[in-house]
């Protein structure tokens, strides 16, 4: 199965439909022993009962990721790692075709943080500033010039991400759901797994 087998469309419909349902379920795992009162990531605990009344299911794409992520779980590994992913916070409605241009994307984004800033168009600088400070939770709204190949407006974020929440809790694949409430509240969160539909979850797992 590859990626262009994928019904984004239909899937992301099951998803919103799934968390709907199913949000008063959701339960936030303990906050990792890493996490520092002062990291912006801390806010998903404050601001969980807002991004579970307003939040809407978005496609996200990963720019990069704590790589213990990548790893099976081990008895020292941590529950939870950060990661910095963009997703489109219009969501226009050519929506079947934005986890794969945000996939290219986020692959350019990554290239860019490895460059000097002048070495960058100016409407990337900021942030491929924060992805390559690595701490830096900014959130950072995308537009390209006109002229470029991405149109999209999008927002590049930082994410906690649960191993809890992830298929056999490794991270593998850079198209991941996410909950978000841009207009409410700061925090995202991965879509537990257990409400990704079954053709998405096929995909992932056999990567």
């Amino acid at each position: 199965m590859s990626i262009m087998d994928l019904d984004f469309k239909g899937d992301l419909g099951a998803m919103s439909m799934a968390f709907h349902k199913n949000k008063d379920r959701i339960r936030l795992p303990s906050a990792p022993s890493w996490l520092d009162s002062g990291d912006d990531l801390g806010k998903l605990y404050t601001e969980f009962p807002v991004l579970m009344k307003w939040g809407e299911v978005y496609y996200a794409c990963l720019v990069q990721a704590n790589r213990t992520l990548f790893n099976k779980p081990t008895s020292r590994s941590v529950s939870a790692s950060a990661a910095e992913v963009v997703f489109n916070h219009k969501r226009p409605k050519t929506a079947i075709s934005d986890p794969l241009i945000m996939k290219s994307f986020a692959h350019y984004l990554f290239e860019c943080r490895e460059k000097k800033p002048d070495e960058n168009p100016e409407w990337i600088r900021e942030a491929a500033a924060v992805a390559a400070g690595e701490v830096d939770r900014s959130r950072v709204i995308i537009k390209a010039d006109d002229g470029d190949d991405f149109s999209m407006n999008l927002t590049m974020q930082s994410v906690l991400v649960f191993r809890e929440h992830l298929p056999k809790k490794v991270l593998k694949s850079s198209i991941i759901p996410v909950i978000a409430a841009p207009m409410k509240c700061f925090s995202i969160m991965v879509l537990p797994c257990k409400y990704w539909p079954k053709g998405f979850l096929k995909y992932w797992n056999k990567l």
